[in-house]
């Protein structure tokens, strides 16, 4: 007599990726202080100057963010992503051939090693949107933007208000990490700090506990500036449970309404959120989306658009998503009414992958199928050994 096959695990375990307990992201460790040599460039580090603002890559001054002086400007190869990360490989960032515009903080004008030496850039600017030129932007970056990049470049270079906010969380002293994180928000805007204070009005850590004040602070950070290309999360299934800061915030916002910790449950919330952490390239969101469109929570139950969401989950490598494909393909009642056709060999297929990535249930569903042989000649030995 066959023993009854596992039903679908319960929804939502992998909603818990953005738990309270986790810090997030956090900034790397400030360097020691020693002495270092220094080369008669004047750069540390290997030739390295900190002080240097890549326009391309710069919140104020991108076109990619959306920024007030950017967002109009046209295409230019040399700040491509592709060129700037060629010139990098190939340490050409500072040759006479990198025409992408790149300054340094202390003088964001201009200095003696540059074209732009004692040139008033608001009249380069309106060079740039010269009428003479009916395809010219409307709108592009001058002096005072510079200015404000630079100023800003050169503040996250000395400030050590969010480490210090940190390694105060780490002691155990909320309330001085709270104001510490209030403080590097101010100055700067740290999106850390913001989910940060986030995580703390949340759990009630050095402040009354305030759902609506901590789904504030969240907000701060995914209405953050954002470029896909820079900003966005590269999923690796070696560490799937490794989150930027922006997805943190995604996956606490869809926790909150999901379970309604203080405030209204909202699935449909949640859901969203969950898509939204998809969009900021955590693929695992994907799976969490299909769990809903099966069950229909938050969402009318789907089928197909769940299939569609854990294949393409699956292929970037998310585990669980190889098991529940599985289940789709090898359980009838998980694909009634819509007509997921059963398929065996295709479900021992996804068990077998996910248990070579160390899945237990998947394991043990793959050596159920051996030991029953459904999809393939039963071989109870090798079943045992699963």
């Amino acid at each position: 007599m066959r023993a009854a096959r596992p039903a679908l695990r319960p929804l939502f375990a992998l909603a818990l990726a953005g738990s309270l307990g986790s810090v997030g992201a956090q900034p790397a460790s400030a360097p020691e202080n020693r002495l270092e040599g220094v080369k008669v460039t004047g750069q540390r580090n290997g030739g390295a100057d900190a002080s240097i603002v890549t326009a391309a890559k710069n919140k104020v001054l991108s076109r990619q963010y959306a920024s007030s002086c950017g967002f109009m400007s046209g295409y230019s190869a040399a700040d491509d992503d592709v060129t700037l990360a060629y010139l990098r490989d190939f340490g050409l960032l500072d040759s006479p051939s990198n025409d992408a515009d790149r300054f340094s903080d202390l003088s964001p004008a201009g200095n003696a090693k540059t074209a732009t030496a004692g040139t008033a850039l608001d009249s380069i600017a309106g060079d740039l949107g010269s009428k003479a030129d009916p395809m010219a932007p409307s709108a592009v970056c001058g002096a005072v933007d510079r200015r404000f990049a630079a100023s800003r470049h050169w503040i996250a270079r000395k400030d050590k208000s969010l480490a210090l906010a940190f390694d105060a969380y780490e002691a155990g002293r909320y309330a001085e990490a709270k104001a510490g994180f209030e403080q590097a928000w101010q100055k700067l805007g740290y999106e850390e700090a913001a989910l940060m204070l986030g995580r703390l009005h949340l759990m009630g850590l050095g402040t009354a506990a305030s759902t609506p004040k901590a789904v504030e602070w969240l907000r701060q950070v995914t209405d953050a500036r954002y470029d896909p290309i820079n900003d966005g999360l590269r999923f690796d299934p070696k560490r799937p449970d490794a989150i930027n800061t922006r997805v943190d915030a995604a996956l606490l916002l869809a926790r909150i309404h999901l379970t309604g910790q203080g405030t209204a449950r909202d699935p449909a919330e949640a859901y969203r959120w969950w898509q939204k952490a998809l969009d900021y390239g955590f693929e695992p969101a994907g799976t969490l989306l299909a769990q809903a469109e099966l069950s229909g929570v938050g969402t009318p139950r789907d089928v197909p658009r769940a299939l569609t969401h854990l294949q393409a989950a699956a292929e970037a490598g998310h585990v669980p998503a190889l098991y529940l494909l599985g289940q789709l393909y090898q359980h009838q009642a998980l694909r009634q009414p819509e007509g997921v056709p059963l398929d065996l060999q295709r479900a021992g297929a996804y068990y077998g992958a996910a248990a070579r990535a160390g899945h237990v249930d998947a394991t043990y569903a793959a050596a159920r199928m051996l030991d029953l042989g459904e999809g393939v000649p039963a071989a109870p030995e090798r079943a045992l050994v699963l």
